[in-house]
C-alpha cells in the first residue's frame, strides 16, 4: 500500500464518520469510487462525479453529509463554485467541449448539452 492509497483511505474513513449508510467503495487508478457515484481522488482532497470531468474540492462532513442525503450532485456543483476548488480553466476550449460531451453521453446525460 502506497502513502497515496493510504491518504485515500483515511479521507474515506472521515468521510464515513459523517455518513448514515455505507455506500459500496472500489478503488481505481485515480482513487476510490463511492457508490458508483463519486470519485475522490488518491492525492489530494477533490472528488467528481464519475460523469463530470472537473474535480471540486471538498470537506469530509459536507461530503459526508451529501452522501447520506442522496445530495452528492448538489454539493458537487455548489463546491465547484467553492474558492479551494480548482479553476478548470481549459487551454483548448474544442478539446473541452468534446470530452464533456463525451462523458455526458456515457452517463445519459445527453440531452442536457
Amino acid at each position: 500500500m502506497s502513502n497515496n492509497d493510504f491518504y485515500m483511505w483515511s479521507n474515506f474513513n472521515k468521510i464515513m464518520k459523517y455518513c448514515n449508510k455505507i455506500p459500496p467503495a472500489i478503488t481505481q487508478h485515480q482513487g476510490l469510487v463511492i457508490d458508483n457515484l463519486i470519485l475522490i481522488s488518491k492525492r489530494k482532497t477533490m472528488f467528481r462525479p464519475l460523469s463530470e470531468l472537473d474535480w471540486a474540492w471538498y470537506t469530509p462532513k459536507g461530503l459526508g453529509t451529501a452522501i447520506s442525503e442522496d445530495n452528492a450532485l448538489a454539493y458537487y456543483e455548489k463546491m465547484l463554485k467553492d474558492k479551494r476548488s480548482p479553476p478548470n480553466i481549459w487551454k483548448r476550449r474544442h478539446e473541452e467541449m468534446e470530452m464533456k460531451t463525451r462523458y455526458a453521453v456515457n452517463a445519459n446525460r445527453a440531452s442536457w448539452i
